[in-house]
């Protein structure tokens, strides 16, 4: 968290299993140093509520918004980070693959002014384009098991200013209700 504060961070994947359990990390993270945070879907691409609290989620303390548009999610990305009142707002852009250069502009300066993260989630190949040039972190999730048999994520940075490219945090996880183990 620490790390991110004040940055946009792009998680891509080409499923969304392994974007939303990186993404669910950061919010509890972030809950758990007394952070408030938000949530922003387009047209249904919000997750499964009871997967979020299973994975140490408190739904109560975590605003949801669900927007039609990407120009809906956009505004409502906007107005969450302007308020300067969420230190973590998870953006999943469901099927769009970029922002305007200017909501992406703004954004990342409301992350900068007030050390907030904006967590953008997309669905692309990794070799595809990032979401916008304001991006600071970039990455790649996946999802499976590890050498042990556990279920785990990785994220493995294509784009970090601070220390480099090349790097991947792996953590393990509980895969969602009904996913045959």
């Amino acid at each position: 968290m620490d790390a991110l504060a004040g940055g946009v961070v792009e998680i891509t994947t080409e499923g969304a299993g392994a974007a939303l359990s990186a993404a669910t990390a950061l919010v509890a993270d972030a809950q758990v140093r007394g952070e408030p945070t938000a949530w922003v879907g387009i047209d249904g691409s919000t997750p499964f509520p009871p997967d979020l609290a299973a994975a140490g989620i408190d739904l109560g303390a975590l605003v949801f918004v669900r927007s039609r548009t990407l120009g809906e999610g956009q505004d409502a990305a906007d107005l969450l980070m302007r308020s300067g009142a969420f230190g973590v707002v998870v953006f999943d852009l469901g099927p769009h693959r970029a922002l305007r250069q200017g909501a992406q502009s703004r954004l990342a300066a409301l992350a900068r002014a007030h050390r907030s993260v904006l967590v953008c989630l997309t669905r692309k190949r990794a070799g595809d384009p990032s979401v916008g040039a304001c991006v600071a972190l970039r990455g790649t999730a996946t999802a499976g098991r590890d050498d042990a048999g556990r279920w785990t994520w990785s994220f493995h940075a294509r784009k970090d200013p601070r220390r480099g490219p090349g790097w991947t945090l792996q953590r393990n996880c509980r895969p969602p209700d009904g996913l045959v183990a």
